[in-house]
């Protein structure tokens, strides 16, 4: 395929490593205190090596993906306009994607004053528990607030938000680039929760330290808050975009695909918007 000319974006990354540490001293120390984020200089120039350039954003995604299973949704989330639409409502395993329908869940709770941040979860207070859940991806958390609340409550309180084709059942949770776009989009319009609780979240997604999707695609032409997923061959990212282009919903979800093609999906994209 035909290739763009290189320009690239020197910026910083979350150092992973550092920051898990860092959570992990805090959790050890039984305090819910601030956590130090690490960061290291990162470019996104290799990127650009052998991006397709010819066609419409869907032919060169096809070219991207090539054999690999995927689906994409993106919303501009001033407007609520579909911007791209592939395979966006086919139900495909969630991986940790459905930490997002799960800190929905505990919003709710705290909200409707069922629970409390303070409350125990797992040996931790709640808001640790999210934190860890967002941040560093533990399932352990997520998996106690299951055994406690629920699958088919969950499932129901997606369904409630507009997420049709979310399902939780152990051991096989199901959701769609087009769900996971729908909670995000509700969490930025502050529909399902309030403004405290979002910027609580979306805090806790702008740190989360698996940042090599959606993030290293973007680059230093826009802020990401996002939450990945991945497990045996599945790679998801669903992501919230603040760019100079505007505000973005971003899903990509793959089977068998890599994380450095969905950085360049996501640069991509953003070059089309």
């Amino acid at each position: 395929p035909a290739t763009i000319a290189v320009k690239g974006n020197a910026y910083q990354v979350i150092d992973a490593s550092a920051t898990a540490a860092s959570l992990s001293g805090m959790l050890a120390s039984g305090q819910n205190a601030p956590v130090a984020v690490s960061t290291k200089d990162f470019s996104n120039v290799e990127l650009y090596e052998g991006l397709p350039a010819s066609g419409t954003i869907e032919e060169k995604l096809q070219q991207l993906f090539g054999d690999a299973d995927y689906e994409v949704a993106v919303y501009d989330l001033k407007t609520g306009k579909s911007k791209i639409q592939i395979d966006a409502d086919t139900a495909m395993a969630s991986a940790s994607t459905y930490k997002l329908f799960i800190a929905y869940s505990m919003i709710h709770a705290v909200e409707t004053g069922q629970v409390t941040w303070d409350s125990a979860l797992n040996g931790m207070t709640l808001s640790s528990c999210m934190a860890t859940m967002i941040i560093n991806s533990d399932n352990s958390c997520p998996e106690a607030w299951l055994a406690r609340y629920g699958f088919s409550t969950v499932t129901q309180q997606a369904h409630d938000i507009g997420a049709a084709n979310t399902n939780f059942v152990p051991y096989d949770m199901t959701t769609t680039a087009n769900d996971l776009a729908t909670v995000l989009k509700g969490f930025y319009s502050n529909s399902i929760a309030s403004p405290d609780s979002t910027d609580q979240l979306f805090s806790l997604m702008e740190t989360q330290v698996y940042r090599e999707g959606i993030p290293a695609g973007i680059g230093s032409d826009g802020v990401v808050q996002d939450k990945v997923g991945f497990m045996d061959g599945l790679l998801h990212d669903a992501a919230i975009v603040r760019s100079d282009k505007g505000d973005y919903a971003m899903v990509i979800m793959t089977d068998g695909s890599s994380w450095n093609k969905i950085a360049q999906a996501s640069l991509l994209i953003y070059e089309s918007l």
